[in-house]
C-alpha cells in the first residue's frame, strides 16, 4: 500500500489527494434532497439542528423544502471568499452541554466529520433528538468498535445510496455511503 493510500495518519485521501481540514466535505444537493423527499411527511412541522452545517449544503436543502434549521459548525466555512459563513453560530456540537438545550425539541439530518460520527451520533442521542439521519460510509457498519453504539441505538432504518456522491466535483466519486 503507498503512502497516500486510505486515510492514515498522513490525512491523504485513497485517491492521493490530501484531505480537507476537519474532514470538509459538503454533502451533494440530492443526497439531502432524497431523504427529503422520502421522509417528507414525518419531517414536516419539526425544528432541525444541523450541528455540522460546513457551507450549509444541507441546511440549504432543508430550508428550501420549508423546513426551520438551526445551523451551526465549530468553524466558519464558507463556499469562497466573497461568501461570509453559513453558520447562525460558532458551536461545536459535541460539546453542548444537554442541561443548557432544548432536548428533544431539534430533530437533525447531518454529515458530520467521518472522524467523529459515532460522537455525533451519541450526542444527537443524548439530546433527545425525534428523529436522527446521519450520512456516513457504508463501511461504518462493519466496525466491531462501533457494536455496542448498534445495541445502544438500534437504528429504524438504514438506506443505502444506490449511487456515489462527488464530494469534490472531479467526476470520480469513490465512497459508498449511506
Amino acid at each position: 500500500m503507498s503512502s497516500t493510500a486510505g486515510a492514515g495518519a498522513a490525512g491523504f485521501s485513497v485517491v492521493g489527494k490530501k484531505r480537507h481540514g476537519s474532514d470538509f466535505y459538503p454533502t451533494p444537493h440530492g443526497v439531502t434532497q432524497s431523504l427529503v423527499d422520502f421522509y417528507k411527511p414525518i419531517l414536516t412541522g419539526k425544528r432541525f439542528h444541523e450541528g455540522s452545517c460546513g457551507d450549509g449544503a444541507i441546511s440549504r436543502v432543508l430550508e428550501a423544502n420549508g423546513l426551520d434549521v438551526v445551523s451551526t459548525d465549530i468553524v466558519p466555512r464558507s463556499g469562497d471568499l466573497f461568501t461570509p459563513a453559513y453558520a447562525d453560530a460558532l458551536v461545536d456540537f459535541l460539546k453542548i452541554n444537554p442541561s443548557e438545550y432544548a432536548c428533544g425539541t431539534f430533530s437533525t439530518i447531518q454529515n458530520p466529520p467521518f472522524s467523529h460520527w459515532v460522537e455525533f451520533v451519541r450526542k444527537c442521542h443524548e439530546l433527545g433528538m425525534p428523529f436522527i439521519a446521519m450520512f456516513g460510509k457504508q463501511q461504518v457498519w462493519n466496525a466491531r468498535a462501533r457494536l455496542q453504539l448498534w445495541r445502544d441505538h438500534p437504528p429504524k432504518a438504514v438506506h443505502p445510496l444506490s449511487w456515489r456522491p462527488d464530494f469534490d466535483g472531479r467526476g470520480a466519486p469513490t465512497m459508498d455511503c449511506c
